[in-house]
This record gives C-alpha cells, structure tokens and sequence, in this order.
C-alpha cells in the first residue's frame, strides 16, 4: 500500500480504486463510471477491480471545472474532444460571455436593491411631503390584460418573470386624462409590471412597439399610507393642488405609484406607496380645466 492507504503499482506510480477517486476528487461514483464507459478516464483492471491513474485524477479534476462554469456532463465530454488552441480558446470566450451577462444582471441587481432600501429608510419622512425630483424613465405591460393567452405580449411578460423577477417591480399607472378618478376608484387603475429603461437596455431584455414607455421627466414625489379603500387619500388632491400652485406646477403625464412597503400593523395590513406625478411648469392653473381639490359645501 502507498501513502495513505492508496496503492502502489510494481512501477511505483500511485493508483486508486474508484472509492479512493471519489474521495479525493468529490465526484460521485456513478459520474466516474459514466466518464469511463465515454472514454474520458481509462482505469486499468487488476482482478476486480478497476485502478486510476494519476493522470485519470486530473481529467476528473478538469471535468469538475468545468461542470463549475456550468457546463452539461455531455457537454464537458465534448469539451474534451476539442483536437485545436483556438476552439478551446473559444470555449472560453464563450464563458467570459457567459460571466459577463451574469455581473451585468448581478449589477443591476444590487442597484436596484441599494435604490429599495434608501427609499424605504426614508418612507416615514416623506409621507405627506412633496418634493420635485426625477421619475426614472419605465417599460411597463399590463398585469392583467396582458397575460390573456391571445396577447402579443405574453411572451415578453413571461419572459421578464421567468428570467428577471427581481428586477421586476409592480407599479400603479394613474392616466393625465382621468387623474382624479384613478386615484379614487382601483377598478380605473393600469396596474402592471416595469422594468426601467436603463436595466432594460443594459440586460437586453426583450421589448418590442407594443411594450408602453413612461418617459424619464421631472415629477413631484411624496409617500402615501393606505390602510383602506381606496387607494390613496382624499386629502391627497388638495396638499398636490396646493404644492403644484405654490410652485406654478402642472401635471404632464402619466402618473405611477409603487409599493414601498407593506407591514402588519394591530391585525390590519398597511401599504407604504411611492407616488411619482410628471409636472411642467409656466401655467397659472395647477390641473389645467379640473381642479382636484374641492371644498365640501
């Protein structure tokens, strides 16, 4: 027997049983024997049993590396084939691709959780308080419509919660036209998934014409408590009018308000919501024709 209780061929060479070979190299039995019967390891047989080289020991750690790039077992036996520098050079590029693609989305990621918990620290702060600041620019599909299986779009909508649910997020889009009544009535709001620009086109995520876009624009930002219908309070249409005529403000576009938090509180579930409303300046009325807050006579 040689070092460790593994055996010494008569030329002084170590060789090892298959159990020995899973030990050393982690790999279970049954994938060492499936590589000996594709030809990638060749142990010898002694009576019963079947001893590998030292060399067999390296191609199973080479297999094991590669299996960590995530590579297929029939995939790693290909590899193995490769007969030139430049097609395993190739393979390789191939993976640093691969890599790549992962460090882009793991970067997005942490950009977007780094964005979640600074708006979440500073939820309480800015609940009714308004301040001007950018509302990022959005691809957004409709939760409900758009999953109908005769949508062109649910392709690219599973493929978004198939391949990039942490970067999804669930937003509320309130229409300019009909403001007011999207605020007060659930059943008149868009609800749908979004991705931001930037992630998108960053990642290559798939959109095509019918994918809708809220621009990148200036908006007034403030943070919501809801603990009933409906969605967001009353009182919120006469504190914006006030802050938008302080500021000779109009509202420009289409609105989004998005799910901060949500906590339980005494038995009753309460929503922390951000609201972005798109504003431009230079009119002297806040809404145009409408005025969204109107004293009760």
């Amino acid at each position: 027997m040689g070092l460790a209780g593994y055996t010494v061929s008569g030329g002084g060479f170590m060789n090892y049983k298959i159990s020995e070979v899973s030990k050393l190299t982690n790999i279970p039995i049954d994938s060492i024997r499936y590589f000996e019967k594709v030809g990638i390891v060749l142990p010898v047989r002694i009576g019963t049993y079947r001893y590998y080289s030292e060399e067999d020991i390296y191609t199973l750690c080479e297999y094991k590396k590669m299996r960590s790039f995530g590579m297929k077992m029939d995939e790693v036996k290909e590899f193995f084939k490769i007969g030139n520098m430049g097609d395993y050079a190739r393979k390789f590029i191939e993976f640093q691709k691969k890599y790549d693609a992962i460090i882009k989305y793991y970067s997005a990621l942490e950009k977007s959780t780094k964005q979640s918990i600074t708006t979440i620290e500073a939820a309480e702060e800015n609940i009714g308080r308004y301040k001007i600041t950018k509302l990022p620019a959005k691809y957004y599909i409709d939760f409900y419509f758009e999953q109908k299986e005769n949508s062109p779009l649910i392709r690219i909508w599973k493929k978004w919660v198939d391949d990039y649910y942490p970067l999804v997020e669930y937003i509320a889009v309130f229409e300019k036209n009909t403001f007011e009544k999207q605020l007060e009535e659930r059943k008149s709001i868009i609800w749908a998934n979004a991705l931001d620009k930037d992630i998108v086109e960053n990642l290559n995520i798939p959109i095509d014409r019918s994918v809708k876009l809220i621009p990148e624009q200036t908006a007034v930002y403030t943070v919501v408590v809801n603990r009933e219908t409906p969605l967001l309070p009353k009182e919120l249409f006469c504190e914006l009018e006030i802050f938008l005529k302080e500021n000779n403000l109009h509202i420009s576009g289409d609105g989004i308000g998005k799910l901060i938090s949500r906590i339980k509180n005494e038995e009753k579930g309460i929503r922390y919501i951000g609201l972005w409303i798109p504003v431009e300046a230079g009119v002297s009325s806040a809404y145009g024709e409408t005025a969204l807050c109107v004293e009760s006579s």
